[in-house]
C-alpha cells in the first residue's frame, strides 16, 4: 500500500521537548518561535493528545480526542512532498498540525512541521517550527485509527468504520 512508503520517510528525529509523557507516544513534536515554545501531539490507550506551550513547561493549550474521531489525512502518494495532518477542534476553532518532507533525497531541504490554526475560513495563526527541531512519526496513527476500527477508504479518500 502507498501508504507504508511514508513510514521510512517520517521517521525523523529532533530534540526533545518534554510535553508528551514518558507513557505516551509521540506523533509529531517541535519547537518553535526560537525554541520559547513547544508543539507535541502523543497518542495514548486510543486518545490523541494535543498540547502547545513554554518549552519544559504546562501546557497552555491541550485538547484529547479519541483517534477514531480524530481528524488524519495520511499522504495520498501524490506529489513532490509527504505531507501529512492531523485536525484538533477547540470549539470551532481547528488546529491543523502538519508535517512535511520533500520525496527527492537529493533535494537538501529540512523536515518541516507547524500548525495552523482556522476559524471558518480565516487563519488566526500559521506557525512554523523551528528548523531542525521536527519530530515526527504522524504516519502511526494510519495503524492505531484501524486498531480503534476505523480504517481508509482509497476511493474516496475518507475514514469509515471498518466492516
Amino acid at each position: 500500500m502507498i501508504f507504508r512508503l511514508s513510514i521510512a520517510l517520517m521517521c525523523f528525529t529532533g530534540a526533545a521537548h518534554a510535553l508528551c509523557t514518558d507513557a505516551e507516544k509521540v506523533l509529531m513534536s517541535c519547537t518553535l518561535k526560537g525554541g520559547t515554545k513547544t508543539l507535541d501531539v502523543c497518542h495514548q490507550h486510543g486518545e490523541a493528545r494535543y498540547r502547545y506551550g513554554p518549552r519544559n513547561d504546562n501546557p497552555e493549550l491541550e485538547m484529547t480526542e479519541w483517534i477514531g474521531d480524530l481528524e488524519y489525512y495520511p499522504w495520498s502518494g501524490a506529489g513532490s512532498s509527504i505531507y501529512e495532518e492531523i485536525g484538533f477542534y477547540n470549539g470551532d476553532i481547528r488546529y491543523a498540525v502538519w508535517t512535511s518532507v520533500d520525496r527527492n533525497p537529493e533535494v537538501n531541504y529540512p523536515f518541516r512541521g507547524g500548525v495552523t490554526v482556522t476559524k471558518a475560513d480565516q487563519t488566526l495563526a500559521d506557525l512554523k517550527c523551528d528548523t531542525g527541531s521536527v519530530t515526527a512519526r504522524i504516519n502511526d496513527l494510519f495503524d492505531q485509527k484501524q486498531i480503534e476500527g476505523v480504517c481508509w477508504n482509497e476511493e474516496t479518500f475518507s475514514w469509515r468504520l471498518c466492516n
